[in-house]
């Protein structure tokens, strides 16, 4: 399965990966995002409004797409 643009940061490059590999990526995707929930919690950080976690991260996603 080819997944574009999945390589190192600024990389446009298709990488293959197995199954598995996917597999064990969306799991370690899984729990940074629950520990940036838990996190978000502990420190009193909204999940979604303004300042919110949401908003943060969409804000972290653009700013890199469009820095490549």
């Amino acid at each position: 399965m080819a997944i574009k643009g999945d390589g190192p940061r600024g990389s446009v490059a298709d990488s293959v990966r197995t199954g598995a590999e996917l597999a064990r990526a969306a799991q370690l995707d899984q729990d940074v995002a629950e520990q940036l929930i838990e996190r978000a919690r502990r420190e009193g950080v909204n999940l979604v409004g303004e300042g919110g976690l949401l908003a943060g991260l969409v804000k972290r996603a653009l700013e890199g797409a469009l820095e490549a």
